[in-house]
């Protein structure tokens, strides 16, 4: 859940570099209903429209992939010296069932995050290298800027 989150920080993040001035809600013909649905749901939420169901939606996607675990795991009692305890088990009726549940959720939470994080950083990061101060060229300016960027990125 944390990662998505942070997909979904940097989506806005990317988009505030790329593209300032460009609005994030796609629904613009659809913008009333959306104001008035939140408006009927909660007073006092702070949220834009489309971030507010996005992390619905992220939420959602949580609780989609935990809920196998409701069903196939088991306490299964086991005796270590003298003491009867407990082991938490997930039982599949085969094993490609816990294999293709163990990819999917690595897919979800790992692969697809960190191919779109380092997707975005990259490209915040060539938007920002490429950046060229607006006005009159000035030269000791342009190297002071220039000095700065390979400084940082040799760090």
């Amino acid at each position: 859940m944390k990662v998505n989150f942070c997909c979904y920080f940097t989506f806005h993040r990317y988009f505030a570099i790329i593209c300032p001035f460009k609005k994030l809600v796609p629904f613009e013909r659809h913008t009333k209903w959306i104001i008035a649905l939140i408006w009927t749901i909660g007073k006092g939420i702070n949220f834009y429209c489309v971030g507010f169901f996005m992390l619905i939606f992220i939420f959602l996607i949580g609780i989609i992939l935990a809920s196998p675990l409701l069903f196939m795991v088991r306490a299964v009692p086991f005796r270590f010296g003298t003491a009867d305890l407990l082991d938490c088990r997930e039982l599949w009726e085969g094993q490609q069932g816990g294999k293709i549940y163990t990819y999917v959720v690595f897919s979800c939470t790992f692969l697809v995050p960190f191919i779109a994080l380092t997707y975005l950083y990259v490209s915040i990061a060539i938007k920002a290298f490429r950046h060229v101060i607006p006005g009159n060229a000035d030269a000791s300016r342009d190297q002071l800027q220039l000095r700065n960027k390979i400084r940082v990125r040799v760090l």
